[in-house]
């Protein structure tokens, strides 16, 4: 254990032989080096072949908490690495039940469940699981294709020898600095993103470009009618007395009291608008998204997704 260990903690090592001591340790030994695990699965610089090892390393070992690492590391993993861990938990009941829970709480994408292999071995292992699919499913929009594609462009156009973060960090506080917060400064509408360029660069296109494609119940708004006919959407923030207070996408507060509510409906998408590669010409992209994989220091407490 002691050689492998080595060359596992060796950042000059190839990911690859790093990730194949992992897979080994975690044979041998495997609670001690769990953290070490999920730490490597959730490093979106590593390649993919890299972080899929250790998923299949976890998913082999079947315990509670191997799960938990798998499902946790859903909620930023980029969709190729998503589809390879979802597969890995399909591979046992309880991993099913985990990856079915995780989606049904806004941690991993629907989309997930549009794959017919993917939903072929959940339903060999659930039948019963049909149902839960099907309602999960349902609102998936007809808009995902094109903007995968959109996604895999924008990927494949990033160049870090031609991005500059500089320009990118003044994009970030015109265009995100509203809603999110980021080293010690900005709104908290959204997700706080200190230590967010440990995404990698897949995942941090999907965030921007595909807002709804995964979003935790936290960060889905709310649509309330009210009695006068007017509807306002917003997140649900707290409740005063007789008055909720809601949150809209220019972070501005909506209080609204109960008397004159007529109904309160969860949505199942983000306040972030799909708008942003319309607003980002690729040069203005590429500089956000140097400026966002140059911040990997984490906030001092985790901040769910």
């Amino acid at each position: 254990a002691a050689p492998l260990t080595s060359l596992l903690r060796d950042p000059a090592a190839p990911p690859l032989a790093r990730a194949a001591c992992l897979r080994a340790l975690l044979s041998l030994h495997p609670a001690p080096h769990l953290p070490e695990a999920a730490a490597f699965l959730n490093d979106g610089h590593l390649p993919l072949e890299a972080r899929s090892d250790v998923a299949n390393a976890l998913a082999s070992l079947t315990s509670p908490e191997s799960r938990d690492i798998l499902t946790q590391s859903l909620r930023q993993a980029p969709d190729r690495l998503a589809t390879l861990i979802a597969t890995a938990l399909a591979s046992s009941a309880p991993g099913a039940d985990a990856l079915i829970e995780a989606i049904d709480l806004g941690r991993a994408p629907p989309s997930l469940l549009a794959q017919p292999s993917l939903r072929d071995r959940l339903l060999a292992l659930r039948p019963a699981l049909a149902t839960t699919i099907a309602r999960l499913t349902a609102s998936l929009s007809p808009n995902s294709d094109r903007l995968q594609q959109l996604v895999a462009t924008r990927q494949a156009q990033y160049s870090p020898a031609q991005a500059n973060p500089a320009a990118g960090a003044q994009l970030f506080q015109l265009h995100c600095a509203m809603c999110h917060h980021l080293a010690g400064q900005g709104g908290r509408i959204g997700p706080e993103l200190d230590g967010i360029g440990h995404r990698g660069l897949d995942r941090l296109c999907e965030d921007i470009l595909d807002p709804n494609r995964n979003v935790d119940h936290v960060f889905r708004y709310s649509i309330a009618t009210l009695k006068d006919g007017r509807a306002i959407a917003g997140l649900f923030r707290r409740q005063e007395g007789a008055l909720l207070i809601f949150t809209d996408a220019a972070g501005k507060d909506i209080p609204i009291d109960q008397s004159d509510l007529l109904e309160r409906r969860l949505s199942t998408s983000s306040l972030m608008p799909e708008v942003f590669a319309d607003l980002l010409p690729p040069p203005d992209f590429q500089n956000l998204l140097a400026f966002l994989l140059s911040q990997t220091t984490p906030s001092e407490t985790p901040k769910e997704k």
